[in-house]
């Protein structure tokens, strides 16, 4: 297990597992864009540095946003960030 927190400086605790075929973050620490943002480059770095192409972020213990729009804008970096080989599937609380 990795931990990358200090790497990226994101202000969330990221420790990514690298399985035969895939990557698993499991991220904790509070919920904001910027943070979020930064966890989003994180991942599609790791993702081309690690050579996989599906990953799954585990953000159960990040809570939810502050703001509902928050929501609408990390869609919209994702759409913007993510290349379209790269598959994410998220685990998050609700609140």
């Amino acid at each position: 297990m990795d931990k990358v927190r200090d790497e990226i400086n994101t202000g969330l605790d990221i420790e990514i597992q690298e399985q035969e075929q895939y990557l698993i973050a499991n991220v904790s620490g509070e919920w904001s864009l910027d943070r979020i943002k930064k966890m989003i480059d994180l991942v599609v770095s790791e993702s081309k540095k690690r050579e996989k192409n599906l990953f799954l972020l585990d953000m159960l213990q990040t809570g939810p946003p502050r703001k509902e729009m928050d929501r609408f804008y990390i869609g919209e970096y994702v759409a913007f960030e993510f290349h379209p080989a790269l598959k994410v599937a998220v685990v998050s609380c609700q609140s």
